[in-house]
């Protein structure tokens, strides 16, 4: 047998993933931020595309990323903190690390100028609240660059160590500036639960001995677990555990969220369903959520009039700007032919309920269409639907079926979680169902479901099992005086 190397001819299918089909398929998955950021920078570097962008429905905008943005950037942080100091103060040069800061602009604002700032949120109100107090520079700048260790709901996000090594300053001028904004707002500013229920106990004067020894078993006073409470010492008799549970029932846990926006929507829905004027079904893309691209035609009819090099680069603009036009409106059909396939199948979740929600996969929604699973994958990913029942993700309405029985095609699984809600708010409290009770209520329905998919559904609802309702029901009933 001869050994050797020779070169033989073939033919062979393959597919090239080209860069532009890799930034259509990333413009058919992105989410509308990430678009925008498509559009904006295909903008600034292509002279042949402008946006022309239509009102954006104020209906769904909100603000809740401004702290976000604030927060990721930490010498940012302190120098708005720094220049927030400066206002009410009027120092020369405040340090920041060793580092010698400019005196103040004529745009710091003052505390005036906070004060009457309007909306106001959190971080706002905390930052024109401190410019008020009488604080020496350095005390004044740490503080309001502290609030940016906040999250929106009051708690503080970082150990005081690690804000003093950010911020480059002792942790015992941490420990101050954290208590001059918990005396702003009592219980902002807590690390934990306990330190922020406390702090309004004791701003309301009601922080004894026994409410003290309560806060520090709040797991078990959650819970109802009455024998436990007793094993750890804690003895109330049926009228001061009335007492403490009123007191405690009386208390923000969350007190940052008092100032939060009242749109709390994280975008703008890509579909909205509605009625036509004969009382059917209609979906229709939102139009205000995406800019028109629109391709300047006046560098386009000049190409033959410049040098090679000028013509090869205009084409290449003219290129780019029909293939981005042509994405984007293949991502518009593609998203409307999707909505259109999921809301002729789920009908009756938009015209009944809730509970009306049947199985549907991406196969089958491909198949209808004739692409792949893979572009509805994409397609769904990132976007959300509005319905007079809400805004929900897209994904929320594919759902594979469970408790099939014969020719049954199954039910959906949220159809399923909706049975055992329901069940579960209308069960007799001094016997709650248990897992192997909501079986059989399941079977009931003709919903087949073993009791460990119940238990499985119900844990991700973030319903409590059976003995721990029970005895969050007595101790409800024991608050109330029942």
């Amino acid at each position: 047998m001869k050994i050797g190397q020779k070169l033989t001819p073939s033919l062979s299918h393959t597919l090239s993933l080209t860069p532009q089909l890799l930034q259509s398929i990333h413009i058919l998955q992105c989410s509308n931020d990430e678009l925008h950021a498509i559009i904006d920078d295909a903008c600034l570097s292509n002279p042949l595309l402008n946006k022309a962008e239509a009102e954006r429905n104020e209906t769904f905008e909100h603000d809740g990323n401004d702290r976000q943005s604030h927060h990721d950037g930490e010498p940012d942080n302190f120098d708005r903190a720094m220049a927030l100091a400066e206002g009410p103060h009027g120092v020369e040069t405040l340090s920041y690390r060793g580092a010698e800061r400019p005196a103040a602009t004529p745009e710091v604002p003052s505390a005036i100028d906070l004060y009457a700032e309007a909306p106001t949120d959190l971080y706002r109100h905390l930052h024109r609240e401190l410019s008020f107090c009488a604080m020496a520079p350095q005390e004044a700048a740490v503080a309001h660059g502290l609030v940016y260790a906040l999250d929106e709901t009051g708690y503080l996000t970082e150990s005081v160590a690690d804000c003093a090594e950010r911020m480059g300053v002792e942790a015992v001028e941490i420990e101050q500036a954290l208590r001059r904004i918990q005396a702003i707002i009592p219980g902002v500013g807590a690390r934990d639960l306990a330190e922020c229920l406390r702090a309004q106990l004791q701003e309301r004067q009601r922080l004894d001995p026994i409410m003290t020894l309560c806060l520090s078993h709040l797991d078990l006073l959650a819970s109802g677990d009455v024998a436990a409470l007793h094993r750890e010492g804690v003895r109330l008799s049926e009228e001061d555990l009335r007492s403490v549970l009123a007191d405690l029932r009386a208390l923000d846990p969350k007190p940052g969220l008092r100032f939060a926006s009242p749109m709390s929507g994280d975008s703008e829905p890509d579909l909205i369903v509605g009625y036509d004027h004969e009382g059917q079904l209609l979906v229709r893309l939102n139009d205000a959520l995406v800019p028109r691209l629109i391709r300047d035609e006046t560098y386009e009819t000049r190409i033959g009039q410049h040098d090679q090099a000028t013509s090869r680069y205009l084409r290449a603009c003219t290129q780019q700007a029909n293939f981005l036009i042509r994405a984007l409106k293949q991502r518009a059909d593609t998203l409307l032919r999707v909505g259109e396939a999921v809301v002729r199948r789920q009908s009756d979740f938009f015209t009944r309920s809730v509970g009306a929600l049947k199985p549907l996969s991406l196969h089958q929604v491909a198949e209808q269409l004739g692409v792949h699973d893979s572009t509805i994958s994409r397609a769904v990913a990132n976007k959300s639907l509005w319905s007079s029942r809400g805004t929900f993700p897209l994904r929320y309405f594919f759902s594979h079926a469970v408790g099939t029985s014969g020719s049954d095609e199954g039910h959906a699984v949220e159809t399923v979680k909706a049975v055992i809600r329901r069940a579960i708010t209308a069960e007799d409290h001094s016997k709650p169902l248990s897992d192997d009770a909501l079986a059989r209520h399941l079977q009931s329905h003709g919903m087949p479901v073993a009791r460990r998919t119940v238990a499985k559904y119900r844990e991700a609802m973030k319903i409590e099992k059976s003995t721990r309702r029970l005895r969050a029901y007595r101790l409800s009933d024991l608050a109330s005086g029942r």
